[in-house]
């Protein structure tokens, strides 16, 4: 293999590390990357060294920051007995963009996925429980995707949260079935936020 080859091929190997990126895209991608300007390619990848070296993850619910804990967690003015779950950092932006959610978020960074090593040990199962413990909790609100995943971890969610006489609620019906957060409108979202439900 010739030395542009290993090269190109280190670059199809690190974009397959994004999620959704099979090879095929991951070649389209790098082939693109190879055709911009030196200059344009340096700009990339400073950007991302430098997001990276600047953002962390909040110690309390486990979004994205630059500073920890994040402006939501220290913000003394959030409702500190109302707790929603999601799986990712990503869709603790999506809810604070629909404007109706003033609690606290917990990012599980994960969902329950034991084909794909993802059990109770390696998401932040423990560390939501922690929290109900600790901040007095009134209410848990599951707001996560309506995916296999999604409700398998709830129903595991729920049962744990049921012993600690704290209210379990989900999102209201209406959002698609199979569906990520981070692809519902804000409007969608916000209204699945104010007709939330029960757990069970």
């Amino acid at each position: 293999m010739g030395s542009y080859k290993k090269s190109l091929q280190l670059i199809i190997d690190s974009l397959r590390l994004l999620p959704g990126i099979g090879y095929k895209s991951a070649e389209r991608i790098a082939y693109h990357l190879l055709s911009l300007e030196e200059g344009q390619v340096r700009t990339l990848a400073n950007s991302l060294i430098t997001a990276r070296q600047m953002i962390c993850v909040c110690s309390e619910c486990g979004g994205l920051t630059a500073s920890d804990p994040c402006s939501i967690c220290s913000d003394e003015w959030r409702q500190r007995d109302a707790i929603c779950v999601v799986e990712s950092a990503r869709d603790i932006d999506t809810i604070e963009k629909s404007g109706v959610f003033k609690g606290l978020y917990h990012s599980l960074n994960g969902l329950l996925n034991p084909l794909q090593g993802k059990g109770v040990e390696q998401i932040r199962i423990n560390e939501l429980m922690f929290r109900i413990n600790n901040l007095k909790v009134a209410e848990v609100i599951l707001a996560l995707s309506s995916t296999v995943e999604g409700e398998a971890t709830a129903l595991y969610l729920a049962g744990l949260i049921a012993p600690l006489n704290v209210k379990v609620s989900r999102l209201a019906a209406g959002l698609p079935a199979g569906t990520s957060l981070e692809v519902v409108a804000p409007s969608t979202l916000a209204a699945a936020l104010r007709h939330r439900t029960s757990f069970g």
